[in-house]
């Protein structure tokens, strides 16, 4: 959300790192939408493994100014979101989900 309301900010600090401000769009979108799935659990074990990847990716691209203790403290919360996330992508939805009631109607 907080991307959602410094829109400008967020493209700017994009920017800043050499990636184009359009793709703000899309990672806002992706980011929504696979959040969405996650809670609902809806194609739990592929969302949660395209997430970690996501998490890895902004953490290189974003977070590794070690030298910043914010910036170091960022890069090891994607990383341990990441791992969380490839923990869920392996024990996949629990039994309150979407996918749960998919199979159980067969």
């Amino acid at each position: 959300m907080s991307k959602i309301a410094g829109f400008a900010a967020m493209q700017g600090y994009m920017e800043a790192y050499g990636l184009p401000g359009a793709l703000l769009v899309p990672a806002i979108a992706f980011e929504l939408g696979t959040g969405t799935a996650l809670l609902v659990g809806f194609r739990v074990r592929t969302v949660a493994f395209l997430l970690s990847g996501f998490c890895i990716i902004t953490a290189l691209i974003f977070h590794r100014d070690f030298y910043d203790q914010i910036q170091q403290i960022m890069f090891l919360k994607n990383v341990s979101m990441a791992g969380g996330l490839l923990l869920l992508a392996k024990a996949g939805a629990p039994m309150l989900s979407m996918e749960a009631l998919f199979r159980a109607k067969g």
